[in-house]
């Protein structure tokens, strides 16, 4: 259910020092209900690490992403008044600098509930989310917003781009934090977004 690293997530280095062990704890987003109180809550080591070669800090330990953002995730963007408008003027900044039309293709990743993708879409610009979570993706979906149901990385990237001419803009808010693969997904950025 988790995998530990042994090199930096980020330069590859061997030269990761522990810095702080905050044993085994249960999993921030895991909401339980009272039928599941009865359980034994799951709970995961939480290690967080120092590369002396990149000073990086990250956790050692990766979770599986199917259990991380599960059929049950319960968080929605789309519920924070004060960061909706923050998307609306970040897009409208984005739309007149990088003069985006209905040309040009604005994709998301971990795009959630179409929070910031509504704001491009709503102009008649093409965008493209990827959100492997159900509930958030049915609700972007709902808003006409094309959802991806995967999670992104190289791979992904590499056959998006064989289908497509690539991406204007990429946007990911709050997403390399929970990346295990950075390198990969960083790679993946540079795949499918246009020259």
């Amino acid at each position: 259910m988790y995998e530990s690293i042994d090199g930096c997530r980020s330069c590859g280095s061997a030269a990761l020092k522990d810095v702080l062990s905050l044993g085994n704890v249960p999993l921030a987003d895991a909401l339980l209900s009272d039928s599941d109180l009865k359980n034994e809550e799951r709970r995961f080591p939480l290690n967080v690490a120092f590369c002396s070669d990149c000073s990086l800090v990250q956790i050692r330990e990766t979770v599986a992403p199917e259990i991380l953002f599960g059929d049950d995730y319960p968080y929605f963007s789309s519920f924070l008044p004060a960061w909706v408008e923050h998307c609306r003027l970040n897009a409208e900044e984005l739309v007149e600098s990088r003069q985006l039309d209905h040309d040009s293709l604005v994709v998301e990743i971990a795009s959630n509930d179409g929070y910031m993708l509504r704001n491009f879409h709503d102009r008649g610009i093409p965008t493209l989310g990827i959100d492997p979570v159900p509930g958030p993706a049915a609700a972007a979906e709902k808003l006409g917003i094309p959802t991806l149901r995967r999670f992104f990385g190289a791979q992904l990237a590499e056959e998006l781009r064989a289908e497509r001419s690539g991406a204007d803009v990429i946007i990911g808010n709050n997403v390399l934090a929970h990346v295990a693969d950075l390198r990969g997904f960083v790679r993946g950025i540079s795949t499918l977004l246009k020259s």
